[in-house]
């Protein structure tokens, strides 16, 4: 029987008798041209997949590179806010001031008084307050402070390296070599692998370089005091260079492309 003149007869609902509509040679010509309509709707499609699938890899280094550069600008933004604007924004002025060679001690102790001032947890912001006195002269507050600041965290090895030299500056002697002692042993203890959150610490050995005249000169005792101080901050000086290089050196990761 030929397809394009069958009629197959149907009951309607309505129970009169009605064609059924047949899939004719004509319908399938329509709908074959329907589909080709369809297909080049599709071709825009392929040509925005096909677009990623040809970017080579120097454009997405690029686009790497402004990501990156884009986070890091993201980052400064929220760390490194204008001075006296908040404690985390006072606190970081203060540490750069205290912790750099040409820092402003009088800007760093006002910073470092109005947080300790608001929240005495905050950081290591008591032992940097007791620094900062000790650098200023003022070794009778800085030995009240640095010895709150080691009731708060007795495993601060900075704030027993700076106790021990404050109070050889007050001719505490035996306590200040003991308090020395401790803090140089724990400075080697938790300098080994990184240290202050830097995986690669002190690569050209500065610091362990002044760690072990530091720690040589406490085994000499009091023979010769004027270079046992001298010998201990030395060794802070050198801790702060480090870090600043460290530091410094992370971000240089970050802004340049591989």
């Amino acid at each position: 029987m030929d397809i394009d003149s069958a009629e197959k007869p149907s009951v309607h609902p309505s129970g009169a008798s009605e064609p059924v509509l047949s899939l004719t040679k004509e319908r399938t010509d329509a709908a074959v041209e329907t589909i080709g309509d369809l297909s080049v709707h599709a071709e825009p499609v392929e040509a925005f997949l096909g677009f990623f699938s040809r970017i080579d890899i120097i454009r997405m280094r690029q686009f790497l590179f402004a990501a990156c550069c884009l986070s890091l600008v993201f980052f400064v933004l929220a760390c490194w806010r204008p001075a006296g604007f908040g404690i985390g924004g006072r606190y970081l002025d203060a540490k750069a001031e205290l912790t750099k060679r040409t820092g402003d001690l009088d800007k760093a102790i006002a910073n470092l008084e109005y947080v300790v001032t608001r929240d005495a947890l905050y950081q290591d912001s008591l032992t940097l307050l007791g620094r900062a006195y000790y650098k200023k002269g003022r070794h009778r507050d800085a030995f009240q402070v640095l010895t709150r600041a080691l009731a708060v965290n007795q495993d601060d090895e900075i704030a027993w390296i700076m106790l021990g030299v404050t109070q050889l500056r007050l001719n505490d002697d035996a306590k200040g070599l003991e308090s020395l002692k401790g803090g140089l042993t724990l400075l080697s203890q938790v300098s080994k692998d990184g240290y202050r959150g830097i995986d690669v610490w002190d690569r050209n050995s500065v610091a362990r370089v002044a760690l072990r005249r530091a720690v040589f000169a406490v085994t000499k005792g009091l023979e010769d005091k004027p270079s046992l101080i001298a010998t201990s901050e030395a060794l802070i000086a050198r801790i702060d260079d480090e870090e600043w290089y460290s530091r410094g050196e992370q971000l240089d990761k970050l802004t340049k492309p591989d």
